[in-house]
């Protein structure tokens, strides 16, 4: 089994002796000993500049823009070639542990340098979340906490549809079939089943799924979805509820994003782990729903689908795609 790269705050536990330690700060950890740090390495010459440390201040909202400062200046620099050489040829035989003594366990430069060892093809992540880069983004975003996996399918998902406002009626109903369906389950699950659940209710085309009769049943023997059957019968009722709406003159869009009166609520999410499961909004949203015919579209399942249908931004600050889709929320140019 291969070697792996950590990240670890120099005060956040005893020192694991099987890992080779590197300590990537300019300043020595204040109340700590050389002695008992234990270290293998002082990389001081890796960490970023004075002067980019004391712009960024561990300010959240900075801290794109201190990493693409920091990772020019990794790339500019002779020492960190040699220093991913040195990681390389070490991962052969030990864990790295990368130390950094920052209060900010998300946004510090320790990850930054993580992500680049990677990406010059040095180690593999391990106890942390890590940065994948699809082809089709630059290589210096950095995603919300969630997306920082490697699986292509929750990337792909994050970077091009979770929290883009849509307003296509088909697309929602989508949505709320598999927000419903991920209750209780992990939306890598989800994802992971999002093709055949495609093909299980007809692309969820609204009336075509309203008109499910007894092959719903069918589903149950179907091993590439969610057999639930209350689930099951949720999304063909749901789908019953919209085409009544329909023909009342309501829109499902329409419906749904009268509850942001239109235009979508931009949080400031800075740790996506600990935001709140529903709100207020959402709570309203679910009660109303559900009068008028919706099944399964609890409060947290409501504002799971709020989030993943744009009409809440809550991408994390530090991510992206935040500022991408709150310049789309304001009418602006998002490049």
């Amino acid at each position: 089994m291969g070697h792996s790269i950590i990240v670890e705050r120099v005060y956040s536990r005893q020192p694991d002796a099987g890992h080779y330690r590197v300590l990537v700060d300019r300043l020595w950890p204040r109340g700590i000993s050389r002695r008992s740090l234990r270290l293998d390495l002082w990389a001081k010459e890796i960490a970023p500049s004075t002067q980019l440390r004391q712009w960024f201040a561990h300010r959240p909202e900075r801290f794109q823009e201190f990493r693409n400062r920091y990772v020019s200046q990794l790339d500019a620099s002779g020492y960190a070639e040699e220093f991913a050489q040195t990681c390389s040829e070490t991962l052969r035989e030990r864990d790295i542990a990368l130390l950094y003594a920052a209060r900010d366990e998300r946004f510090n430069h320790a990850r930054v340098l993580l992500d680049w060892l990677q990406r010059h093809g040095v180690g593999k992540a391990e106890a942390m979340e890590v940065y994948a880069h699809p082809a089709e983004t630059s290589d210096s975003a950095l995603r919300c906490s969630w997306a920082r996996v490697d699986d292509e399918l929750m990337v792909r998902y994050h970077d091009r549809e979770w929290g883009t406002p849509n307003h296509d009626r088909r697309a929602l109903f989508e949505l709320l079939s598999l927000e419903l369906m991920q209750s209780g389950l992990s939306w890598r699950t989800i994802l992971h089943k999002r093709e055949a659940m495609d093909e299980a209710f007809h692309g969820f085309d609204i009336e075509r799924v309203a008109a499910m009769g007894a092959e719903t049943d069918e589903l149950l023997h179907n091993e590439g979805i969610v057999r639930n059957r209350l689930k099951i019968r949720a999304i063909v009722n749901n789908a019953k509820t919209i085409v009544r709406l329909a023909s009342e003159g309501i829109d499902f869009a329409d419906y749904v994003w009268s509850f942001v009166g239109g235009v979508p609520v931009v949080n400031r999410q800075v740790d996506h782990g600990s935001a709140p499961s529903s709100t207020a909004l959402s709570e309203h949203m679910s009660r109303q729903m559900k009068r008028d015919g919706f099944n399964f579209v609890g409060q947290v399942v409501a504002h799971s689908f709020m989030e993943a249908s744009g009409m809440v931004n809550d991408h994390e600050i530090g991510c992206f795609r935040h500022a991408q889709i709150a310049a789309l929320a304001e009418g602006d140019d998002p490049q």
